[in-house]
């Protein structure tokens, strides 16, 4: 002590005075304005105060957002037009195929026959009998044509369904032979009756060509 009373002057000892004051003072008056306890709530923050940068990360949860108060996230906008696109783009191809309406692949699926011949059952018949022939000229007629004969059911059903009178025999494609020779068959019929009979194949009759239909 002795020591530093040659050092210690009024001007030293009172602003060393003020100096502890002031921070002890500080300190006090610190401590007096400590905020109690649960004490801030909204109207004591200001406008936009609360940052995301000072939101704990996971502190919001779904429970505590107004989900109808969201827009659609750009990639869910993304998600639903493509939907809409690819319903739209199936309803389209639903009623096209291969750029044709409904109506032309109605029709197109319809059967079609060649000129001069008619449907029957599935099968494009010669309108109008040819003159008469043997049967193996007859076969290879229609051959050229890319056609052939009848079988015998195939004519009795289309005469069975055209022809109220009994028609003239016509041949069908051959059916039997026997040691005299190649028989082909003659068939006739009419709505109320029928008639399958063989014939000699170099005897001469009625005949018509057929071909399956197609789309």
């Amino acid at each position: 002590m002795r020591r530093l009373r040659p050092h210690l002057s009024y001007a030293n000892v009172v602003s060393t005075l003020c100096l502890v004051l002031l921070l002890g003072g500080g300190a006090a008056f610190a401590a007096s304005k400590a905020l109690p306890t649960n004490s801030v709530g909204t109207r004591q923050l200001k406008s936009e105060a609360v940052t995301a940068a000072k939101i704990r990360a996971g502190a919001v949860t779904g429970a505590k957002i107004d989900l109808s108060t969201l827009g659609t996230v750009p990639s869910a906008t993304l998600a639903a037009s493509a939907t809409r696109a690819i319903t739209a783009e199936s309803a389209v191809a639903a009623q096209t195929l291969e750029g044709m309406s409904a109506e032309q692949v109605a029709a197109k699926a319809r059967l079609r026959c060649p000129n001069v011949m008619s449907l029957d059952h599935g099968i494009c018949f010669g309108a109008e009998s040819e003159a008469s022939l043997p049967q193996f000229e007859a076969i290879f007629r229609c051959n050229e044509l890319g056609y052939r004969l009848p079988l015998a059911g195939e004519l009795l059903a289309f005469e069975a369904d055209n022809y109220n009178t009994l028609p003239p025999e016509e041949w069908t494609e051959p059916e039997t032979s026997s040691g005299s020779g190649i028989y082909g068959m003659l068939a006739t019929a009419a709505s109320h009756a029928a008639a399958l009979n063989p014939a000699n194949s170099n005897t001469s009759h009625p005949y018509r060509c057929v071909t399956p239909a197609t789309n």
